[in-house]
């Protein structure tokens, strides 16, 4: 019994400062040793390796981690610990009358608990026969204790790697709301994986949305003066603070000299409709036009002009590509018919009507107008002034705003306060 009692002491000792399997084993066979001076072979298997080599660095936890599943992630799993019985050890047979009788066993101890099976030990001892009397009950504490402590070291794997995986998480959700616009990351949700936000952001479904395009005139005899890193630079120029505005609500495209942007139903406010705040980016964009013009005129060169135009209709949104590459976009009719009514502000029946930089807005974005509808509409019979929206022959009419009824909401602050907010 004494022997039992120290057998049982030195276990939980040696096994409780334990950091890993292979140091289990030798705790284990030390203690052993310490206790029956025979030979004793001692080797875990059946057991999850791969967790714990994934548990020692995080190049390894991203392998193991991309051939998880979601049905079989152990990191899913709960349990407290709860070692199971030890049952059915086979004992050798023996019949000897001489206690200093050397007596070899064999044995594999299954070890589980209720955070599921963990694995054997498989455990060759000598022993004299006069100790055979208390074999089986040494057999039971040896399962116990590894059951417990192999538990600990198994939930002390899978936390790593529940650590690693946090920590990609963390860090890819960084970059997703670095680079991806607000009116995207304020629908992920905290208790959902950066996946699964994604996959329920980016499933394509129909909506309404207001639809802005603007386009710079005369922007192929720019570029054919200019490198086309000028360009570049003169575009990022007009458009920086426009953007940077924007991404509070929209979603931007640019397309060259071309910029568009939805705003979906829903990432309004009780004040402001999708359609006021597309009219206040087209404020941004008019008075950054003029602001960056003021300055080209100084340095002796010509100033840029927008055609812009603003639709409102339903639309389908969402990734539109590939699961590989994350394009949040929409389509529909109503997205060729914002570009084919910003086309209008080309024709001079238009432009004497609207002048530089006016704002061309559909009768169904003009409907939806709520903080600015007591700005000065007016209306052009398209029919009248013998012009038609290509592929949208049945439009009659269309309202518009020119640049300096625009510019009277410039000084609204409400995309600052949005992004403030968010």
């Amino acid at each position: 019994m004494r022997k039992l009692a120290s057998l049982t002491a030195n276990l939980r000792h040696n096994l409780s400062i334990v950091s890993s399997l292979d140091e289990l084993k030798t705790g284990l066979r030390h203690t052993l040793e310490g206790i029956l001076d025979t030979k004793i072979n001692i080797e875990l298997e059946d057991y999850n390796k791969e967790l714990y080599e994934a548990a020692s660095g995080p190049e390894k936890a991203i392998l193991y981690l991309a051939r998880l599943s979601d049905t079989t992630n152990p990191l899913s799993q709960e349990g407290s610990l709860e070692p199971t019985s030890l049952t059915n050890i086979s004992l050798p047979d023996f019949h000897s009358n001489n206690p200093l009788v050397s007596i070899a066993i064999s044995t594999r101890l299954p070890i589980t608990s209720k955070h599921g099976y963990l694995g054997r030990v498989f455990v060759r001892l000598t022993y004299r026969s006069f100790e055979s009397i208390y074999i089986e009950d040494m057999m039971e504490i040896i399962a116990e204790e590894i059951a417990i402590h192999w538990s600990r070291l198994d939930l002390t794997a899978e936390q790593k790697i529940a650590d690693y995986k946090m920590l990609m998480e963390t860090t890819r959700g960084n970059i997703m709301e670095r680079f991806l616009s607000n009116s995207l990351t304020q629908k992920f949700q905290n208790n959902m994986t950066m996946e699964q936000n994604l996959e329920n952001v980016l499933t394509p479904h129909p909506a309404r949305a207001a639809l802005l395009q603007a386009d710079i005139r005369g922007y192929s005899n720019l570029s054919a003066k200019l490198s086309p890193i000028e360009t570049v630079k003169i575009l990022q120029k007009y458009y920086k603070n426009v953007v940077d505005q924007a991404q509070v609500v929209a979603q931007i495209k640019l397309i060259g000299d071309c910029i568009f942007l939805f705003i979906e139903k829903g990432h309004g406010t009780d004040e402001y409709s999708p359609t006021d705040l597309a009219l206040k980016i087209a404020s941004t964009l008019v008075a950054e036009t003029n602001k960056q013009n003021d300055i080209r005129v100084k340095e002796g060169e010509d100033p840029l002009f927008f055609g812009i135009a603003i639709h409102y209709g339903d639309v389908v949104l969402g990734n539109l590509s590939s699961d590989y590459c994350i394009d949040y976009t929409v389509i529909g009719p109503n997205v060729n018919q914002v570009a084919r009514m910003e086309e209008l502000t080309k024709h001079e029946e238009i432009k004497s009507r609207i002048g530089i930089n006016g704002v061309v807005i559909s009768n169904e974005a003009a409907a939806t107008l709520q903080k600015y509808k007591h700005l000065p509409l007016k209306t052009i019979d398209l029919e009248a002034v013998g012009r038609k929206i290509r592929s949208f022959e049945t439009v009659c009419s269309v309202s518009y705003l020119t640049a300096e009824d625009v510019l009277l909401i410039e000084s609204d602050i409400i995309l600052d306060q949005l992004k403030s907010a968010s």
